[in-house]
């Protein structure tokens, strides 16, 4: 997921305003702009004109992938198969295949139920290739996130979804690197870094909980072998973890976080999702029965948690050390990433939710990203995901809910929704799809009728 794509998009060969369908299935975004440093998105800056790309993504005949204009919807109600499709029939029976191989939260109807099934059927359509699922269909977002891919593999791990799951675990195996890193995004076809932006170390605490949300939706009869073919990728990403932080007693080399920028610092972002790798490693190799290497990975995280602790609590889990501003990331420190709940954390993330909050009721990505208005779906969705793990009666937002009200008109999630409630940008996301399909399973365990009637 690109926090920090342009919000340009132009369609080439339009003659008026209204845009051709044949136009828009061809159409690409003129100009990417790429963040290379904090300057413009740190300072004020405003641009509350950002147009919604595409109402959602369909599949055409032989499988081609259609973005829909934003203001109409070619596939009706509980697909994502174009209804011009001269293969409709067909394409329409593997879809539903596809949703039987699963299962759902509540009753078609509901909201929740009905919700959850579009996001999946939107992940389903963001699959390329060898199983690698991109970010957005747009064309600077059609690329491989770690980040993203472990809330995927969660989401379709969680709704029954576990060979699709297992595929795009493949991927990552396939792309990371011998010392256990990961790029920041890949291309899912030739699955090689598509440009410099180079290595970003929280992928290692990402694939381990991703990893570690399949293998616990397995059954116990099928468990130890189905996560023995992913023993490479837990050994890697594992072992880095341990190397990067000297066995958890030190901070980790700074990197790039979710922000996506070059930074100097360290941030809340890079460090936390070590001690979710820590821990997910832990109960990985307690699954495969290697009490060793669990014990091992439990202690480094108990270590690098008093770390955490040292370096982040005493000013409120901010960005940086030291700092005053606080960012999504204070999240990452809460369940379900992390195993249990700090009251100190807790109340920081209370905090952010009311300092991040924007116009339109959603969230920006931190206290000092720029002031454009503009809430960040991505971000909004691990609070809702977190509110309803953590189930905190002193907490009064519904983030789940802000989501579902704020859906493009085919149902899809943005990226961003502008300060005057609209949405915009490139829909579906999949980063979103995947947390909001996570937050509506976990809130049907304790049901809030908000939520899912």
């Amino acid at each position: 997921m690109a926090w920090n794509h342009s919000s340009n998009f132009e369609l080439r060969g339009a003659s008026s305003g209204r845009v051709s369908r044949r136009t828009l299935l061809w159409a690409v975004p003129s100009v990417a702009f790429y963040v290379a440093g904090g300057s413009r998105i740190l300072g004020e800056f405003t641009d509350a004109r950002t147009p919604l790309y595409s109402s959602t993504l369909a599949i055409g005949d032989d499988q081609r992938r259609l973005l829909v204009p934003a203001d109409e919807d070619w596939t009706g109600y509980g697909s994502r198969v174009s209804r011009d499709a001269v293969q409709y029939l067909e394409l329409r029976r593997q879809e539903t295949k596809w949703q039987e191989q699963g299962h759902v939260s509540g009753s078609p109807g509901q909201l929740g139920h009905d919700a959850a099934q579009a996001a999946l059927l939107d992940l389903r359509a963001l699959t390329v290739g060898s199983g690698g699922v991109v970010a957005a269909w747009s064309r600077h977002w059609r690329y491989v996130w770690p980040r993203d891919s472990a809330f995927v593999v969660a989401a379709l791990a969680a709704t029954g979804h576990t060979v699709d799951a297992a595929a795009l675990l493949g991927f990552l195996q396939r792309v990371q690197a011998a010392d256990g890193t990961f790029q920041a995004r890949y291309d899912p076809i030739t699955e090689r870094a598509p440009d410099h932006r180079g290595v970003q170390l929280d992928g290692l605490g990402w694939s381990l909980w991703g990893l570690s949300k399949w293998a616990s939706a397995l059954s116990a009869e099928t468990r130890d072998r189905q996560l023995r073919q992913f023993v490479p990728l837990l050994d890697r990403s594992a072992s880095a973890c341990l190397r990067l932080t000297s066995g958890g007693t030190t901070l980790p080399p700074v990197s790039p976080d979710y922000w996506e920028i070059k930074t100097s610092e360290m941030t809340l972002g890079n460090a936390a999702l070590f001690l979710v790798g820590f821990q997910a490693a832990a109960r990985l190799y307690e699954m495969l029965g290697d009490h060793g290497r669990s014990a091992e990975l439990a202690e480094a995280g108990r270590r690098y948690r008093a770390v955490i602790t040292r370096h982040f609590a005493e000013h409120g889990y901010p960005r940086h050390p030291g700092g005053k501003s606080r960012d999504i990331a204070v999240a990452f420190l809460l369940p379900p990433f992390v195993d249990e709940i700090d009251r100190d954390v807790l109340t920081a993330w209370r905090l952010a939710g009311t300092e991040l909050r924007r116009p339109a009721g959603g969230l920006a990505p931190g206290v000092r990203w720029r002031q454009d208005g503009v809430s960040w779906t991505p971000g909004t969705a691990v609070f809702a995901l977190t509110e309803a793990t953590v189930d905190d009666p002193d907490n009064s937002p519904r983030w789940l809910d802000w989501l579902l009200a704020h859906r493009t008109p085919a149902g899809s999630f943005p990226e961003k929704v502008l300060k005057n409630g609209r949405p915009a940008a490139v829909a579906p996301l999949a980063w979103t799809s995947a947390a909001v399909v996570l937050a509506l399973e976990t809130a049907a365990r304790h049901p809030h009728p908000e939520h899912v009637a």
